[in-house]
């Protein structure tokens, strides 16, 4: 079994808490799914079920995005993981 290093803390992109929270943490990943999303002719919509926490997307609240540092000491994101569920 393959282990990814991501957690909450890493999540940039999505909900961990069924949509009470839905994070859009980084506006180039948002970017490109925004443009994936417009490739594939998805519409764009409110995600969450909380409207002071939802964020418009055209991708399903349930796609998540990871975006861990490489390690503490850097301040930079190198790689993205993404998945769906």
């Amino acid at each position: 079994m393959s282990l990814l290093p991501i957690s909450k803390e890493t999540l940039i992109h999505g909900s961990n808490d069924g949509g009470k929270d839905v994070k859009q943490d980084d506006a180039s990943m948002a970017a490109l799914l925004m443009e994936a999303g417009h490739r594939l002719n998805l519409r764009d919509h409110l995600a969450g079920i909380l409207m002071d926490s939802a964020k418009l997307m055209s991708v399903p609240g349930a796609f998540y995005s990871y975006c861990p540092l490489l390690s503490q000491q850097e301040s930079h994101r190198e790689f993205f993981f993404c998945s769906g569920s």
